[in-house]
Order: C-alpha cells, then structure tokens, then sequence
C-alpha cells in the first residue's frame, strides 16, 4: 500500500512538474472511467455522432493543448469534465450548422448516475447555457454538476476531492437540481 501512495506522490509531483509522460500516464489510469462515461453519453438516440473513445481522445487532446501543469488526479478529472463538455456543445454546435432540419436537438440525461428517480431528458445547448449561467452565481456547484454529469464523478469522490462532506453535497445537488428544473421548464 505504502509503494501505491508514493508512486501516487511520485505521479504527482511529477504533473506539477508539467511532465507530459505524467499527464499520459494518468490518462491512461482513468481511461475506462473516462469512456464508460462517454459511452453513457452515446446510449439514446439523441443524436450525438462521437464514438466514445473520440470524445475521451479529443478531451485528451485538449487537455495537451491546455499546456498548463495539472496538480493531481482531481484536477485531472475537472480539467476532463470541462473539456468533455466543450467538446460535446461545439459537436453539437458544428452538427446544428450543417444539419439541414432544425429538428435535431441532442437530448442528454441530466443526471446519469440517479436514473432510477430521475428520467428527464434536457437540449444540450440549453445545459451548457445553464451551466454557464450556475458559474456566475454558484461557481462551486457549476463545477460539482459539471464533474458529476460530464466527468461522471460520484458524490463521494466530489466529497473527497472538495472536503466538503457528502452530506452537504447531496443536500446542494438536490437543490441544484430543483433550480435546474426550474430553469429548463422556464426556458
């Protein structure tokens, strides 16, 4: 156990480094969790084109791109979620301009982990919107639903990677989705 914690130190220290070997070799720590996120993404037919393992690769990629140091396997997954989320609106986004039917909106489930109570299906352009609108008012919880949804993060790795407990969490994420639902209905 002691050698898995310090190559986990070893690892980071090493991303903090801005290590590029580091960045590919997390990368490939998280990868399945990755694409069975994005697999998930791909289940309904909502429409989205991207095979799972192109929108892990992209978000790869972008995450390359970014150059900037990553401190550890959290910021690892954030900087995922974001790039995940970036690339899946800008699909959309490209697919809507060239689609020659405007009938074609990419419909997402708004919290995959809790289907079994929770069956709404929302635009993805209108959650992006949302989100971005959350950001300004509640950046904290922006980023819980943005690694929640995108990353596919559970409540208690968001616990331990904010230290904020997973009680308080839940208790914001059943008020997140109230106001989410407010605001889809509204829109």
């Amino acid at each position: 156990m002691a050698d898995e914690n310090d190559s986990d130190d070893s690892l980071e220290d090493q991303l903090r480094a801005g290590d590029p070997d580091a960045v590919r070799q997390l990368f490939l720590q998280l990868y399945d969790e990755l694409r069975k996120r994005a697999r998930h993404y791909m289940n309904g037919d909502g429409g989205i084109t991207l095979e799972p393992t192109a929108l892990v690769n992209e978000a790869f990629l972008k995450i390359q791109q970014a150059g900037g140091p990553l401190t550890d396997r959290e910021h690892f997954l954030r900087t995922a979620a974001r790039a995940m989320r970036q690339i899946l609106v800008d699909h959309f986004r490209r697919r809507s301009l060239t689609a020659k039917d405007d009938q074609a909106d990419v419909e997402v489930t708004l919290d995959p982990l809790a289907e079994a109570y929770q069956e709404r299906a929302i635009d993805l352009l209108d959650l992006d919107a949302i989100l971005s609108e959350l950001e300004r008012s509640d950046p904290e919880m922006a980023q819980f639903i943005e690694l929640h949804f995108f990353g596919g993060v559970s409540t208690a790795d968001i616990a331990e990677m904010t230290g904020v407990s997973r009680r308080t969490l839940e208790r914001r994420w059943t008020v997140a989705k109230r106001w989410l639902h407010a605001r889809l209905d509204r829109d």
